[in-house]
């Protein structure tokens, strides 16, 4: 019997040969930003429970993409903060051998945050 090479087009919405749908993308979302897994761990852990082979560079583009969708949340609720600010700080961490600052300003209801390469509270807060 002769061997057939089949193929069909892409679904709607899957744009490269490999790609990870919208609920791998959550899960990576959840447990790298709400969980605090770190990347190599993350990567591991997908692996482990789904098959899924994740690298640095997915779980980054995963984020800007999630960043991107809701840039307007974020500067909606920059807003909102600076309008009504009851309390601001700031801490210091290292990212890649780097001091990086995470100024806040926060409402009753609401906080702002980002991480800045200098000690500043926003100037949407201040």
């Amino acid at each position: 019997m002769a061997a057939a090479v089949a193929g069909a087009a892409f679904p709607d919405g899957v744009s490269a040969p490999v790609q990870y749908g919208p609920r791998i993308g959550a899960v990576v979302l959840y447990l790298l930003h709400y969980q605090l897994l770190p990347e190599k761990r993350l990567a591991r852990l997908m692996a482990d429970l789904f098959g899924v082979t994740v690298v640095a560079a997915t779980l980054a583009r995963i984020s800007r993409e999630c960043a991107t969708r809701y840039a307007g949340f974020t500067d909606a609720v920059r807003e909102r903060v600076a309008a009504a600010v009851k309390h601001r700080d700031e801490t210091g961490f290292r990212i890649g051998g780097k001091t990086q600052w995470l100024p806040i300003a926060s409402t009753l209801w609401l906080t702002f945050y980002r991480v800045s390469p200098r000690l500043t509270i926003p100037s949407s807060c201040a």
